[in-house]
């Protein structure tokens, strides 16, 4: 941070160990999450139970993100001027609910191509169906699938100790470069919409999540927060959910989560239980329908 403030020009000459740092991230995300889920459920008998409280956890958690931001957007942006953009009528070209759309977004029709576009629940959906599928078949085929997928976890994880070995650097230079390349008289112009993001997102990591994590286990949600700071860091530096994941993952089973927990809720997590998102979401819609006059 205090390079980035003092030393801005420098930034473009370390940027490039931050790119190399997420580009091997990016590497391991897929293949560990389709070897690690598969892995974890085809011999297993709770992965109905694990699935079914994971979802609505995630519909849960989110509503109460979206309604905080949804609170917070409306007290901060009542001293906004209205009318100040002026927004043309949209019309949509899609209509509304697709049920196409949903299958597609959930379904995958070309593996391969779902590999190469990144698509992480495309991927998800792949390697439950095929676990679910494996516990039908005969224990001396399931055998040598379920060995080879463990072994390869464990490839993968290997691979993941090494990558993180340049955490401390790549995260570095991602913030650097983050910091030094942003616009601050942008930022300071959008000051009240910033605040607004800033507190929404404080208060669910620092109150409403804890606030959870005390009432459902009875313990203190610090140490937990101390052991995730590294994907904690990673996120703040890349802002993606994805790259994250093998961060993350690491993190939870050294603090002593069940693999089968993290290889199922993890990746779902990363394309379905946003509340950065729907905190940011709920607070940009309230903001700029102030300034374009929109009563809501």
């Amino acid at each position: 941070i205090g390079l980035a403030l003092l030393l801005p020009a420098g930034a473009p000459y370390v940027a490039w160990l931050g790119q190399i740092f997420v580009s091997l991230l990016k590497l391991l995300i897929l293949p560990l999450i389709l070897v690690s889920i598969y892995a974890s459920l085809a011999g297993g008998d709770d992965l109905r139970r694990i699935g079914g409280h994971t979802l609505g956890y995630y519909a849960t958690t989110s509503a109460v993100a979206a309604a905080l931001g949804t609170l917070i957007g409306l007290a901060l942006s009542r001293d906004l001027p209205a009318g100040l953009l002026n927004l043309e009528q949209a019309v949509s070209t899609e209509g509304g609910f697709s049920l196409d759309r949903l299958v597609s977004n959930f379904i995958p029709s070309n593996l391969f191509a779902s590999l190469a576009e990144g698509n992480v629940l495309h991927i998800v959906f792949v390697a439950v169906v095929a676990a679910a599928a494996s516990r039908r078949i005969a224990r001396h085929h399931r055998t040598p699938l379920l060995d080879g997928a463990k072994a390869l976890d464990a490839l993968l994880m290997q691979l993941l100790h090494g990558v993180l070995a340049l955490a401390p650097v790549g995260i570095a230079a991602l913030v650097y470069a983050s910091l030094a390349t942003m616009d601050w008289a942008g930022v300071f112009q959008l000051r009240s919409f910033v605040w607004a993001v800033a507190l929404a997102a404080v208060a669910h990591a620092l109150v409403v999540m804890p606030a959870l994590y005390r009432a459902r286990t009875r313990r203190s949600p610090w140490p937990l927060a101390a052991a995730c700071r590294e994907p904690l860091l990673t996120a703040l530096s890349t802002a993606s959910s994805s790259a994250t994941y093998p961060v993350s993952k690491q993190a939870l089973e050294d603090f002593g989560v069940s693999e089968r927990v993290t290889s199922l809720t993890l990746p779902l997590g990363a394309t379905l239980n946003m509340h950065g998102s729907a905190l940011y979401q709920s607070i940009l819609l309230i903001f700029m329908s102030q300034l374009a006059g929109v009563d809501l």
